[in-house]
């Protein structure tokens, strides 16, 4: 499988799943709006509160992976995916309980709980539990690289000239209203 046919799998199976759909939309839009404040309000930074949502943003999302895996009969890739599933859910029990103790750095902790590695993996972690897409070095290369181009997007929209982007939008939509 070409890096090409593997990111392609990647956008387009929401669209293939109304489960997958449904439940990766509220993630993609959270992860959205989050990186478009904070290159807006390029002063503020994540707080404890948001990375302890972020963990349970984790946290949950792994445990409705585990359920659908469960419920539903002959998997392909089970373990593999139950395997993925629990280390979502573990990781989201650390963010949870490092935001909630303060027992690590703000800069670590932010850094662990940011949009950037909180959404895609738990996004990533919705396709792969519900389609039959295999986790080849391609297809992890072609996630890898897809996280590259949307991370990439993200700090292109801090930049001044994206600033200026988003700014604009802002200001036509107020003065159409």
């Amino acid at each position: 499988m070409s890096i090409l046919k593997g990111i392609s799998l990647i956008i387009t199976a929401p669209f293939s799943n109304f489960v997958i759909f449904w439940t990766s939309l509220p993630l993609l839009i959270t992860w959205l709006v989050l990186e478009i404040y904070f290159s807006i309000h390029r002063e503020e930074a994540l707080g404890w509160n948001t990375s302890l949502s972020n963990g349970f943003i984790l946290f949950f999302t792994g445990m409705d992976c585990i359920k659908y895996l469960v419920a539903t009969e002959e998997i392909a890739y089970f373990y593999t995916k139950l395997l993925l599933s629990i280390l979502l859910v573990l990781y989201g029990l650390f963010i949870v309980f490092i935001s909630f103790t303060h027992r690590m750095p703000p800069y670590i902790t932010f850094l662990l709980a940011s949009p950037s590695l909180v959404y895609y993996p738990a996004i990533l972690l919705v396709i792969w539990t519900h389609t039959d897409i295999m986790l080849t070095k391609d297809m992890l290369l072609s996630a890898f690289i897809l996280y590259l181009v949307v991370v990439g997007f993200f700090e292109f929209l801090r930049t001044d000239i994206g600033q200026r982007l988003i700014i604009e939008r802002i200001k036509i939509r107020r003065s159409e209203e």
